[in-house]
């Protein structure tokens, strides 16, 4: 082989044989170790950092529910005067109640006699056992109905009796507070005083009309027109099974005489009962009178009535 044949061809193999790479030896000797090891895949200068799923404490610094304080609610009150519900709050276990039932209506007057006073109705506190979270239910129940004038242009209408406002748990009342009978109507009377009687204040039976008879005796329904010689009575209460509403007032009635000489005031409604179940129930006290709507404030945690 021709010397100039010789480098042309040494010439030729030197620039096809793959240069070595300037790789200094500390690498390289790192980069055969991780080949070793079946990691060879993974570039050296692309670390990630590890991802932390969770840290679990020592024993002795775990924590649990049971460490924590209960909650308590703050002190407060809540005031109802339509049918709701209350919910007891977080951390209370007794409730201050107060019920006041509803007054009745004062009965109609006409040609210048005066129509009966509707009674009022009970104040009632008590204190009930209860627990966080239960639902206790707040009612209004309608007194009677008042008497109505009809058939009859010369009597006013008697007053509707005052609502009773209680509180129940599961559809069992706890306490309860009755209101007031409604007033009787009056009668266009040719002689003497044909003024409606008074309604009773809860718990008591209406008056008499100044011409007629007494109201009923215990709390309810509403007294109607009358055609018989007496001015009718306030009827008594219509029980639910566990207390009595007020009664209504007595429309003025008629008397036996055409010309209605005899005619007479009807008579008021009885006022409605008060009371509590027991068990749960302490402290309960039905005292004073209430001559507004019916209405029931609940407080907790200290708060004052």
């Amino acid at each position: 082989m021709k010397p100039e044949d010789k480098c042309a061809r040494g010439a030729s193999a030197s620039e096809s044989e793959t240069p070595e790479l300037s790789v200094p030896l500390h690498r390289r000797r790192l980069l055969k170790a991780l080949a070793i090891g079946g990691a060879a895949a993974m570039p050296v200068e692309k670390w990630s950092r590890p991802v932390v799923e969770s840290v679990v404490l020592p024993a002795h610094a775990q924590t649990t529910d049971d460490d924590e304080e209960p909650r308590v609610a703050e002190p407060g009150c809540s005031v109802f005067n339509s049918d709701d519900s209350f919910v007891v709050p977080e951390g209370i276990t007794e409730i201050q109640v107060e019920l006041e039932g509803g007054a009745g209506d004062d009965g109609d007057g006409f040609a210048g006699h005066d129509g009966g006073s509707g009674g009022d109705g009970a104040s009632v506190t008590a204190t009930i056992a209860v627990s966080p979270g239960e639902i206790l239910g707040i009612s209004f129940v309608a007194g009677g109905a008042g008497g109505t004038n009809a058939g009859d242009s010369l009597a006013g209408a008697g007053g509707a009796g005052g609502a009773t406002a209680a509180i129940d748990r599961g559809g069992s009342y706890l306490v309860w507070a009755g209101g007031g009978g409604g007033g009787g109507g009056a009668y266009d009377r040719d002689a003497g005083d044909g003024s409606g009687g008074d309604g009773g204040d809860a718990g008591s039976g209406g008056s008499a009309s100044a011409d007629g008879d007494a109201g009923g005796t215990y709390p309810g329904g509403g007294g109607q027109n009358s055609q018989d010689p007496a001015s009718a009575d306030g009827d008594d209460g219509t029980s639910n099974g566990t207390f009595v509403t007020a009664g209504g007032g007595a429309a003025g009635a008629d008397g036996a005489s055409p010309s209605g000489a005899n005619g007479g005031g009807g008579g008021g409604g009885a006022g409605g009962e008060s009371g509590s179940s027991g068990g749960d129930v302490t402290g309960f006290s039905a005292s004073g009178s209430s001559t507004g709507g019916a209405a029931v404030l609940i407080c907790w945690g200290g708060a004052s009535l």
